[in-house]
């Protein structure tokens, strides 16, 4: 798919750019020239501004990490702000009510309404706490992603959180798997 014409929902924006690191005016101005305004913000955004808008955060937030830890820490750092948005909000509440086997086998289903363009296959359990999910991503980020699972394991009955690795990462995406 198309970068320039695939869309996703603003709410991965209010998230991150909004309620997670509140721009400063600097930033606020670099975000706009990418195509993000914050004080204009529309229902859809191009993921090709997203990507870039992610990159500028993370060199930005977490530019003297490695590339993979620091959108990992952006990934984190994107779940608490999201979880502020009124979309975060109705999805946080089963993740705590809910077993983490059930919430993962919801992962493709839920990141599909934000990004229509990324294709995960249905989660595959390895173990008694071990699942493999499985990216088609054109635009892929897999550092970013193990950082959403990560961050938004803490809000589940697994209160440590999960580990999350990165494997068969290529052009056209990766596998996560989750563990704990």
């Amino acid at each position: 798919m198309d970068a320039d014409r695939t869309t996703i929902d603003a709410a991965l924006f209010e998230g991150m750019f909004v309620r997670a690191v509140r721009p400063d005016p600097s930033f606020a101005a670099e975000l706009k020239d990418l195509g993000f305004d914050l004080a204009r913000m529309q229902p859809r955004y191009p993921v090709k501004v997203w990507r870039q808008s992610l990159e500028a955060a993370r060199r930005r937030f977490f530019g003297e990490r490695p590339e993979e830890k620091g959108y990992r820490a952006l990934g984190n750092l994107f779940v608490e702000g999201y979880f502020e948005t009124i979309i975060g909000r109705i999805l946080a509440i089963p993740l705590s009510l809910v077993p983490v086997d059930k919430v993962i086998m919801r992962i493709p289903k839920t990141w599909q309404t934000a990004r229509a363009d990324i294709q995960i296959d249905p989660p595959v359990k390895e173990g008694p706490q071990k699942w493999r999910l499985t990216f088609r991503d054109p635009h892929p980020v897999p550092g970013f992603f193990a950082g959403v699972v990560e961050g938004a394991s803490r809000r589940t009955r697994v209160k440590q959180g999960v580990n999350v690795d990165i494997e068969r990462l290529g052009p056209e995406g990766f596998d996560l798997v989750i563990w704990w």
